[in-house]
């Protein structure tokens, strides 16, 4: 019946040669569009065109790893801690952690709440806004290399929309409730221990889609 048809339509629009798609290097900025029986022409002829943006995507991509000390200290300084300033990309974006170790709003007293803040920095000028990026924030398992526990900060539908204008940092933006304290210690079944030796280790990954000013990019 109709469920037939739908999957019959659905199974010839995926494979037909006379529909218009998208490039398949769409994600990283190619704009182009044509026949499905045409794009692989255009996937021959772009080979260089794909390589730019792709590196193009590489230079505004960034994952930096922090370390949190003195876990227990900090969990009676109200204001939370705040990490050393780091950059979305070289010349890029400045922002910074802020993580209340005894949490914050609805995770007061149970969980670790971390935020992401942008800064105001010395490139600021030469950059898009509003910011349009993905930050994702890891907290790394100090026993192994699997098991971390991964949230995304901001998203792709998350714009900050202006420069840092009044004070150092702006607003922030992130998780109340990131992780349970009774999630921290050392957990058997997964070889998983988040809080070792009175710290913690985040992994801050950064995606900008739109960083420079096209004419204020140098191209030497």
């Amino acid at each position: 019946g109709a469920l037939f048809k739908r999957k019959e339509t659905y199974k010839h629009r995926s494979q037909c040669p006379n529909e218009k798609i998208e490039c398949s290097y769409s994600k990283i900025g190619c704009k182009h569009e044509s026949l499905r029986k045409d794009m692989p022409e255009h996937i021959k002829e772009s080979t260089e065109d794909h390589l730019t943006l792709a590196m193009k995507q590489i230079a505004t991509s960034i994952s930096a790893t922090i370390k949190m000390d003195n876990f227990n200290f900090k969990n009676a300084i109200v204001t939370g801690w705040y990490s050393p300033p780091f950059y979305s990309h070289p010349g890029g974006y400045k922002m910074c952690l802020n993580v209340f170790a005894n949490g914050n709003d609805e995770g007061k007293g149970t969980h670790v709440s971390v935020y992401l803040f942008m800064m105001r920095g010395e490139n600021d000028d030469n950059l898009v806004w509003p910011f349009k990026g993905e930050v994702t924030l890891t907290l790394l398992n100090q026993l192994e290399d699997k098991n971390h526990r991964e949230d995304m900060l901001l998203d792709e539908y998350v714009y900050i929309s202006r420069i840092v204008t009044d004070g150092e940092r702006g607003t922030g933006y992130g998780r109340p409730q990131f992780i349970s304290h009774e999630e921290l210690g050392y957990r058997a079944d997964t070889n998983c221990q988040y809080l070792k030796d009175d710290s913690l280790y985040f992994r801050v990954s950064v995606k900008v889609h739109e960083a420079c000013k096209p004419w204020l990019t140098p191209t030497t």
